[in-house]
């Protein structure tokens, strides 16, 4: 939003001072209205600051510094709309004009528009359209490592052959990191188990073969014990890795969490093209 328009300039020669303090007004209370805007979208960011740092790991060299770009952008853009407001209302309590406040209006204007473009697309791209980088073999012949993808969570709701991203460390202990795996379980889905040929079923359809150790890591995370078969809890997911062979996912750590899943994945950017699933054994 550019707040000024270059011709407006000419009222303060004119002497027109009902017509000046109407432009003074409303300039200010769109800085007002902006400023509340671009401090939502801030305290948004900070609470869901995991979205921030995915957004961030679409480059693993330069994390750090989209990191810092990304927080750097919002907090000056709410000091220099917080400082425009205060000088502006100082301006006209002290002096009791209106030019001085206009013209400090005039030259923040192009920088302000430009943080807030940088603000609004941040905000866009973490929250709405986020870009996120495969890391490693788990998801070939799918993706493959350092596939760049996109990736939404706006009104989501998990359904099974979705391929989603979510927080590694609530479920592995590590510090930090996003998987990307497929559903293979919803809430409501009945699974089932046969030790005899080791294979897994959801709503008597074949999915994967397991392990005895394996199906009791299902099975005592939803705090069962000793049954061949069970419904997926509320809110509960299962995932897998398309390449079983070597894919850790609910095998080893069990169901994971409706509300953790960051978002779904759309399509690939890079390579071009959005492949179809390809389940390796």
């Amino acid at each position: 939003m550019i707040l000024l328009k270059k011709v407006d300039y000419n009222l303060w020669d004119e002497g027109n001072e009902e017509q000046e303090k109407k432009i003074f007004y409303k300039v200010l209370i769109k800085c007002s209205v902006l400023f509340v805007f671009i401090f939502i979208l801030f305290v948004i960011s900070l609470i869901h600051f995991d979205k921030v740092v995915l957004f961030s790991t679409l480059s693993w060299k330069l994390q750090k510094l989209i990191l810092f770009f990304y927080l750097f952008v919002y907090i000056v853009q709410l000091v220099l709309l917080g400082s425009i407001v205060i000088l502006t209302l100082f301006y006209r309590k002290k002096r009791k004009n209106w030019e001085p406040s206009y013209r400090l209006f005039l030259k923040s204007d192009i920088p302000s528009f430009v943080l807030n473009c940088f603000c609004i697309l941040f905000f866009v791209m973490t929250f709405l359209l986020t870009p996120c980088n495969v890391s490693g073999d788990s998801m070939k012949n799918t993706f493959y490592n350092q596939d760049k993808l996109f990736c939404s969570g706006l009104g989501y709701k998990p359904k099974q052959n979705d391929v989603v991203v979510f927080d590694s460390s609530l479920y592995t202990g590590s510090k930090s990191g996003w998987y990307i795996k497929r559903v293979v379980a919803v809430e409501g889905d009945m699974v089932s188990y046969n030790p005899l040929t080791s294979d897994f079923y959801v709503n008597d359809e074949k999915i994967a073969t397991l392990t005895e150790e394996q199906y009791k890591v299902l099975l005592n995370s939803t705090y069962l014990t000793d049954t061949l078969s069970f419904e997926i809890p509320k809110n509960k997911l299962i995932v897998f890795g398309d390449n079983r062979k070597i894919s850790y996912d609910s095998r080893y750590f069990g169901l994971i969490d409706e509300n953790k899943i960051i978002g779904k994945v759309i399509f690939r950017i890079y390579p071009f093209g959005n492949p179809k699933p390809q389940i390796l054994e």
